[in-house]
């Protein structure tokens, strides 16, 4: 599969079942101030320190000279640098941080032996808005879990064909999507709206690192 083909790693196709809202992020297939089918946690104290014992992979997604593709890589770098510090320093230990320029099925030896994946990439919608931040699971996506041919399969397909042939994928998997303008001007600067959404959505990821 070519690697430019095969770069746009969310496939826009969601199940139609009922969404319940977030408060939190929007949802970019509905209208503004509703949610994606996301569960609230209300974590124990027991059931924080289970996750800080999780093995978690933060995926930094995207393409470092196509202006705004490169939002997710700038995530992923600045988280890297927050765990580099003293506040971070407490979950080194489990969290890893990978950047990626590729897409399916080359992703799941990144993903192999992690408990939890949290993946940072752009994504482009009718009608969003740029730099808004999205949370999407696995249960928006699962129209596209099907068996498909390996020229047209996305993220969540790749992880269930990863499932079915016996390697450890992670249970617990989140998309951070932030709404891109411009992903085809070669640059390494993101536009200013997406520009300004990157502390949002770094704050995001550590809220799930946390979670």
């Amino acid at each position: 599969m070519d690697e430019d083909e095969g770069r746009r790693s969310l496939t826009l196709t969601l199940s139609q079942r009922e969404r319940e809202p977030t408060g939190t992020f929007p949802s970019p297939f509905q209208g503004e101030g509703t949610g994606v089918r996301v569960k609230k946690a209300h974590a124990t104290e027991s059931s924080k320190e289970k996750a800080r014992g999780w093995r978690t992979i933060v995926l930094g997604m995207g393409n470092p000279i196509l202006t705004d593709d490169c939002v997710g890589l700038r995530v992923a770098q600045e988280v890297a640098a927050w765990l580099a510090s003293p506040t971070g320093a407490p979950y080194a230990g489990t969290v890893t941080v990978e950047e990626s320029s590729l897409a399916g099925l080359s992703l799941l030896d990144l993903l192999a032996g992690y408990d939890r994946a949290i993946i940072v990439d752009s994504i482009q919608t009718r009608g969003g808005k740029v730099g808004a931040l999205y949370r999407l699971s696995a249960d928006d996506f699962a129209s596209t879990v099907r068996l498909a041919s390996p020229h047209d399969v996305n993220f969540f397909t790749a992880l269930e064909l990863g499932r079915r042939v016996g390697i450890a994928m992670p249970a617990d998997v989140v998309v951070l999507a932030i709404e891109v303008q411009d992903t085809s001007t070669f640059g390494e600067a993101c536009t200013p709206p997406v520009e300004a959404a990157i502390p949002r959505a770094v704050e995001a990821v550590l809220a799930e690192i946390r979670r």
